[in-house]
């Protein structure tokens, strides 16, 4: 089971010690631990009880890319996995899928595993997943590690989920696509406003393997109890 701390962009350097020193601190046994710092503060993440992440990565290899950051690079810093397609980047940066393709290709390429967002506005628009995953997924290679996240942009934006069961539907559909149509048993895990008060019921689902808490992230204490209870879960 897996916990990814996205914390965007919410921590400046004094926040970011205090926050480090207190996620040193977590004890983890069933639970994979990623955490997702923003690019500067990378270096400062060297824990035991956790692996790291990244909130992006350039679809360059190298070159005169200003404010780019490479794959190489990532690695340099141990960095293991890395979010693509999320939600985001679309939205205010305007990344195409092209781009994704080439970030996880790249990723591939260092032995970095990508976390793969597919986002939808309203659950169940299996239309909108069935494009994404073959326009993404066709064209990179399915023999290499990749973890899929299914985001809601409607709950990430308004702060809540509306449709457990729509959620639910949604992971399975993603599951059972990629298997009958990629031939591949694919782990897939949940953004969109994941907190301490609705954890348990996410867990409750049942096909979830893992988790992505964005905002809520930044807050030691919100990630020790979501953190419990995916360890119980």
């Amino acid at each position: 089971m897996y916990l990814v701390l996205n914390n965007k962009m919410f921590l400046d350097v004094k926040d970011m010690i205090n926050y480090r020193n207190k996620l040193n601190e977590l004890k983890t046994s069933n639970v994979k631990l990623i955490v997702c710092p923003s690019y500067i503060f990378i270096p400062y993440f060297r824990g035991d009880n956790y692996y790291l992440g990244s909130q992006d990565v350039s679809s360059k290899e190298s070159g005169s890319f200003t404010g780019e950051v490479s794959s190489s690079y990532l690695k340099g810093f141990n960095v293991k996995y890395s979010l693509v397609n999320h939600f985001e980047r679309g939205l205010c940066f305007h990344e195409c899928k092209c781009d994704s393709v080439d970030k996880i290709n790249n990723l591939h390429k260092y032995d970095i595993t990508p976390i793969l967002c597919i986002t939808t506005e309203e659950y169940m628009d299996y239309e909108s997943v069935k494009n994404d995953i073959d326009e993404i997924y066709s064209k990179i290679d399915k023999d290499k590690e990749i973890i899929f996240a299914y985001e809601s942009s409607r709950a990430i934006r308004e702060g809540v989920i509306t449709d457990f069961d729509g959620l639910k539907n949604t992971v399975l559909f993603i599951k059972e696509y990629v298997k009958d149509n990629y031939n591949k048993d694919i782990e897939v895990i949940y953004g969109g406003s994941v907190n301490n008060e609705n954890i348990k019921s996410l867990i409750n689902l049942g096909c979830l393997n893992g988790f992505i808490m964005g905002k809520n992230s930044v807050y030691p204490e919100k990630v020790m109890e979501v953190l419990m209870e995916v360890e119980n879960g």
